[in-house]
């Protein structure tokens, strides 16, 4: 566990309000970074390990600015056209 808390030194967030903790990082990445250090561990097992460190898993969800509304195929096509 040393070596993921040295992985995750500067990739850690967390809520100060709860207390709560959370890695930028994913399992897969967590663990093909061990692999390059010679440390073979699979992403379920660091998702075990990061539980027992207290950390939440977590995955980015992505806002929607127009209120969460679907957008028709009209729409979208003109919204893209603008980019």
């Amino acid at each position: 566990m040393n070596s993921i808390n040295k992985l995750m030194k500067y990739e850690t967030a967390g809520d100060p309000i709860s207390g709560t903790l959370w890695t930028r990082k994913t399992r897969e990445i967590i663990s093909n970074e061990l692999l390059t250090i010679g440390i073979s561990i699979g992403k379920t097992t660091i998702g075990k390990l990061l539980k027992k460190m207290d950390f939440s898993l977590r995955s980015n969800n992505k806002k929607i600015s127009n209120g969460g509304r679907v957008l028709t195929k009209e729409e979208a096509e003109k919204r893209n056209n603008q980019f």
